[in-house]
């Protein structure tokens, strides 16, 4: 059992004002086993964030030791254009007591500031395509204002820290945390993210790793972006034909098939299994109060017709893939079953499109406005992938009405568009008969 106690203050420094808004977020976590060991907590805590460890000294002369974690320094949230955001994360153990307290603070920037900052990103950015070394890990990365700190040191005066250096594996001896980080590749390649990656030569502990998002920074194609609205791209090459979300939900017939177990009765279901070649299956009507039964044998499909079921469910057909029985008491028996369920939802609309020459996105074509094939040069412009003497071929049209030929150009086309997929194959010699 936890006790949490929670409570937030917004920092007010009319003096000493060098932020727009500053926040500390206190978080106090009381667990009722006294004798709890919180170390897993700790290392499952800084398991994905770069932390260091800060001390704070009392009246006693007694060292208090907190960890201070930094998202920023993983994931580079602080690269924020002309806004300067601050986001701490400080906490420490009391025995069977975790105090967390998180700071955030911003302000923002100076056209000035801006120019020394962007100046000083593309010095570091210059330096690191020479040599793209890691950058120790300190100072700014992990600062805290004077008022959070006082803080800190008042709340430290009330439940002081059980927290110990940590210890070198395989050594008896103290180690500080310290990190040096570096991102690769440094500029943006065309699969449009980047990995951070930090290390600790200070207590040996595993790298963290983060992926950054960002847009390539030289694209031998086309642009395309990465999610609806988003800021960020990936890079498709010439001649790339691929699908593309419009932002469009449209209400679409879907199908779903999931393997189960029927084996217990529950509130909507009950399964009587008599043998291990049948079994009574009873679904309860919620709407109009009626049951409906079913005989399951091995092998067989069973529809379920439900009037009062939704009314984007279409068809609902039941495979018995077997029946598990035996006359034992408190035997496991049960039906395996795969359900096949037809039916409407909402999904996302999307547009087949191919990356053009000129690095231009272009949806793919299929007739024009007067309804006779699309000129085309590719067969990428294409929807069918067919581009056949500057016309885009409407292959399953044609072949659907090329009489006698019909069966031949099943084969032939399908096994051109599915060299070395199976499964393919036969779905496009189902889709086209």
């Amino acid at each position: 059992m936890i006790l949490h106690l929670i409570a937030s203050w917004w920092i007010n420094d009319n003096q000493n004002k060098n932020y727009d808004y500053a926040r500390i977020y206190a978080n106090i976590m009381v667990f009722n086993d006294e004798s709890v060991n919180l170390n897993n907590w700790i290392k499952e805590r800084t398991n994905y964030v770069i932390c260091k460890m800060d001390d704070y000294w009392d009246s006693s002369n007694r060292e208090n030791l907190v960890y201070v974690c930094s998202w920023d320094v993983l994931r580079d949230e602080q690269d924020l254009n002309n806004y300067d955001y601050n986001s701490r994360q400080v906490f420490w153990v009391s025995k069977n007591v975790v105090v967390e307290i998180n700071v955030y603070s911003g302000r923002k920037l100076t056209n000035e500031e801006v120019s020394k900052i962007a100046q000083k990103r593309v010095n570091d950015f210059l330096n690191d395509l020479k040599n793209n070394e890691r950058e120790y890990v300190g100072g700014k990365n992990f600062d805290i204002s004077y008022l959070a700190k006082s803080f800190i040191s008042k709340s430290l005066k009330n439940c002081s820290s059980d927290i110990t250096r940590p210890v070198i594996e395989g050594t008896n001896e103290t180690c500080n945390p310290s990190w040096e980080c570096k991102t690769e590749p440094v500029i943006c390649p065309e699969y449009g993210y980047q990995t951070k990656t930090c290390i600790d030569y200070g207590c040996n502990q595993d790298k963290k790793e983060e992926k950054i998002y960002c847009s390539p920074g030289l694209c031998s194609g086309c642009y395309v972006p990465r999610w609806i609205k988003s800021n960020e791209n990936i890079c498709m090459p010439y001649g790339a034909r691929f699908e593309q979300q419009t932002g469009n939900i449209i209400n679409k017939l879907v199908e779903r098939s999931e393997d189960t177990t029927l084996s217990q009765n529950d509130n909507d279901y009950s399964i009587q299994i008599s043998s291990a070649n049948e079994a009574v299956f009873t679904i309860y009507g919620k709407g109009s109060g009626t049951n409906y039964t079913y005989t399951l044998t091995p092998g067989a499909d069973i529809e379920i017709k439900i009037p009062d079921w939704e009314e984007r469910i279409e068809t609902v057909t039941l495979h018995v893939n077997k029946i598990v029985y035996s006359s034992e008491t408190d035997a496991n028996n049960y039906v395996d079953v795969t359900i096949n369920i037809k039916g409407y939802d909402n999904v996302n609309e999307k547009t087949p499109m191919y990356c053009g020459y000129d690095g231009t996105v272009y949806q793919q074509k299929t007739k024009d406005g007067n309804g006779d094939w699309a000129k085309c040069q590719n067969n990428f412009e294409c929807e069918s992938n067919v581009c056949s003497g500057g016309e885009c071929i409407d292959v399953a049209g044609a072949i659907k009405e090329s009489g006698k030929f019909k069966i031949l150009f099943f084969g032939i086309y399908c096994r051109l568009t599915n060299l070395f997929n199976g499964k393919g194959y036969e779905n496009c010699i189902s889709e086209l008969k």
